[in-house]
């Protein structure tokens, strides 16, 4: 009977056994599949209630923080960045502005043993663009010569220095130049530590005997202390700012 039906359908020179290995063949790598899969579904179960175990538990709620905790590290760091991409842009707008150069000349201006005292300070930004500061000392300290002497600095733009020597009896020359010196062109100085003016003559002198160069000056224009503070401490704020 096979026979009959591999003739009917044009096979009956066809060996049978070869159709059977065939067919072995095609089971065994059905099962071999069907193990595979069955091995793999297993796998993936497996792998797959050990991460419900995971997140479930106090290892997922660490995880879950640590990347919390990474997001906003991340929200830091970006808003920190742009602070400072703008702080870099301001340094770098202020520094267009600022004064990148400097220059400084001492020179002696009375021809005196004291050295070159005075100065002139250039402060220049980077299109020198600035200021520039011309101070004459002598070495003596503060301001000593004649009222004379005195108009020339002041026609050439000086503010007069006035320190401690102002309240010494012997001060005769300084005194007649404060006289003569509009309070409005004239500054405070200590000449720290020298110098230290009357009830301190002798000791060493700071800041705080400033009241006293004041206070002779009042004396001398016929104003009150406190005018001679706040006059020339806007020269002040004049000559350096």
């Amino acid at each position: 009977m096979s026979s009959t039906f591999l003739n009917q359908i044009g096979l009956g020179e066809f060996d049978m056994g070869y159709l059977l290995i065939g067919m072995g063949a095609v089971i065994l790598l059905l099962i071999i599949f069907l193990i595979l899969l069955i091995v793999q579904i297993r796998k993936t179960s497996k792998l797959k209630k050990r991460l419900d175990k995971f997140l479930s538990g106090k290892d997922g709620a660490s995880l879950e923080k640590d990347i919390a905790g990474l997001y906003e590290d991340n929200k830091f760091l970006k808003a920190n960045t742009e602070k400072n991409k703008k702080d870099i842009r301001t340094l770098y707008k202020n520094m267009e502005s600022a004064y990148q150069k400097m220059g400084l000349v001492k020179y002696d201006a009375f021809n005196q043993m004291g050295g070159q005292l005075s100065f002139s300070l250039a402060l220049l930004d980077e299109n020198n663009n600035g200021f520039i500061i011309n101070s004459v000392h002598s070495s003596e300290g503060c301001y000593s010569y004649t009222k004379e002497a005195a108009k020339e600095f002041l026609d050439m733009g000086f503010f007069i220095g006035v320190g401690g020597v102002v309240t010494f009896k012997n001060a005769r020359k300084l005194v007649e130049t404060v006289e003569e010196v509009p309070v409005t062109r004239i500054v405070l100085e200590t000449d720290c530590p020298y110098m230290a003016p009357e009830p301190h003559r002798g000791t060493r002198n700071d800041s705080r005997n400033i009241r006293y160069v004041a206070e002779k000056i009042a004396q001398i224009k016929g104003i009150t202390a406190q005018e001679v503070i706040d006059i020339t401490n806007e020269n002040a704020k004049k000559l350096f700012f």
